[in-house]
C-alpha cells in the first residue's frame, strides 16, 4: 500500500510568507493574500488538510487513504 503526503495549513501558515501562499494554492484565482490567510486559519480549525500532487483516495481530514502498489514489493 502507498500514501500520497499532504501538508497541514499550519505549515503554510507558519513557513510560507503571504505571497508564497498564494503561489502554491490552486483554489480561487481572484483570492487576496488576505483572504487566503483566513481560509488557511478556518481549515486549521476544521482539521482539514491537503494533498501534495494529485490523489484520487483523499479525505481532507484524514489525507490519502491509501493507493494498491504498482510494484510486487511488499
Amino acid at each position: 500500500m502507498i500514501h500520497h503526503m499532504c501538508v497541514s495549513p499550519r505549515y503554510l501558515l507558519l513557513r510560507l510568507s503571504p505571497e508564497e501562499r498564494l503561489k502554491c494554492w490552486q483554489g480561487d484565482p481572484g483570492m487576496t493574500a488576505e483572504e487566503m490567510t483566513r481560509k488557511l486559519q478556518q481549515d486549521l480549525a476544521d482539521g482539514v488538510v491537503y494533498p501534495i500532487g494529485h490523489c484520487d483516495n483523499f479525505d481532507p481530514h484524514r489525507g490519502c487513504l491509501g493507493h494498491e502498489s504498482l510494484s510486487d514489493e511488499s
